[in-house]
């Protein structure tokens, strides 16, 4: 047999090899259909219902990119950024003009430098590189945009995220368009509310935040340790090690089970020296720190603050008992005092309704709004 026929022979022999798919069960039973369903699984972090999804592109159309984008995008959400990268790269190799795979890559890439916390430099340009990719196959596609704005807001590049998002918004496409109006939102309200630090950027971007980065808030933009002395006078407060500080100092006389290995233990530690109502540890000795806030939460801290700033313990009963001022809160709730003194106060606010919301979650510049809010409240400027 000649080469050249030996050769073809090979190519029909291994393709005959690969995997055959399996019959559609209905007409919506398509690769495409199950790779949007996928995409929509993954938006809600069903990473399981994903998979699945995606494993049945594969079925369908073995050599169907999306499979590979969509396996890349589940791997990289469960930190195997390897595995991720290697998808990626198999479906820009099945389809150079598949506009998916550069999108995943870029997702993969920003997703990666999050959980590693990579410096921007050492990471914004190839996913900026990939999300134009991107945009250059599907122009009108408002995923492009809202994502590049995702990145340039993770590494505080705040003009080039406003401008993504606004390209989002212009699409005019429903999803798209709502999440980059919340993310927009969120970066002015952080603009607002001005952090003095990096970290209190951070926070103010973060969507959703815990009762551990509440204590970092408190520490690093409050400067809770410093207004606390100069409510209390000189004497130092016992056992609080600022960050980087000294490590022969006293050691932290209040710990709580679940802080060995936090990351935020410092701040945590230096808020529970400092005793605030509404932030301790809990009957079981545990601090909880990755236990998502609510606005309820919030409340009870702020209160906790005023409290503790004021030395007026009769803020935590001065609205006990009467009428609820709130559409949606009952006058015996928990937490109803501290959410009256908190607007009282004007630390916190019910919406044009009425509507306190109380299990809402906090967004980092909500928490930092009130911080300013608490700030002028005392007069005090850091």
């Amino acid at each position: 047999m000649s080469l050249p026929r030996l050769l073809t022979a090979l190519v029909v022999l291994v393709l005959g090899c690969g995997p055959k798919p399996v019959p559609q069960a209905s007409p919506l039973d398509t690769p495409e259909n199950h790779y949007r369903r996928g995409q929509a699984l993954l938006e809600q972090n069903d990473l399981v219902g994903a998979e699945r999804e995606f494993g049945r592109v594969r079925d369908l159309e073995p050599d169907h990119p999306g499979a590979r984008v969509g396996s890349a995008l589940v791997a990289a959400l469960q930190g195997d950024f390897h595995r991720a990268r290697q998808e990626v790269a198999a479906a820009v190799h099945q389809n150079r003009d598949y506009a998916d795979a550069y999108l995943a890559l870029g997702r993969v890439v920003t997703l990666e430098a999050e959980a590693r916390e990579y410096p921007p430099q050492a990471w914004l340009a190839e996913a900026k590189s990939a999300f134009t990719k991107a945009a250059e196959q599907a122009p009108s596609e408002p995923s492009v945009p809202f994502y590049l704005g995702q990145a340039c807001l993770q590494a505080f590049e705040l003009d080039q995220a406003r401008a993504a998002f606004t390209r989002a918004i212009e699409a005019n496409q429903s999803p798209w368009t709502e999440r980059a109006m919340s993310r927009l939102e969120t970066l002015q309200q952080a603009e607002r509310a001005a952090p003095g630090t990096r970290v209190g950027m951070r926070l103010a971007l973060l969507p959703r935040l815990n009762r551990a980065e509440l204590a970092v808030l408190l520490v690093e933009e409050l400067k809770l340790p410093e207004l606390v002395r100069q409510r209390r006078g000189p004497e130092p407060v016992p056992g609080f090690v600022p960050p980087g500080g000294d490590k022969g100092a006293m050691p932290s006389l209040i710990e709580a089970k679940d802080l060995a290995g936090c990351w935020a233990a410092p701040w945590v530690r230096a808020a529970l020296e400092l005793g605030v109502p509404g932030l301790e540890v809990y009957p079981d000795s545990t601090f909880r720190p990755e236990l998502p806030l609510t606005r309820a939460d919030q409340a009870l801290v702020l209160q906790g603050l005023l409290v503790l700033l004021t030395g007026d313990p009769g803020l935590a009963t001065r609205y006990l008992g009467e009428s609820s001022r709130f559409a949606d809160v009952r006058g015996d709730y928990y937490a109803y005092n501290a959410i009256a003194v908190s607007t009282e106060r004007g630390v916190m606010a019910a919406d044009q309704r009425g509507y306190f919301r109380p299990q809402d979650p906090v967004s980092g510049a909500e928490a930092l709004l009130a911080v300013r809010q608490l700030q002028n409240a005392f007069r005090m400027e850091f």
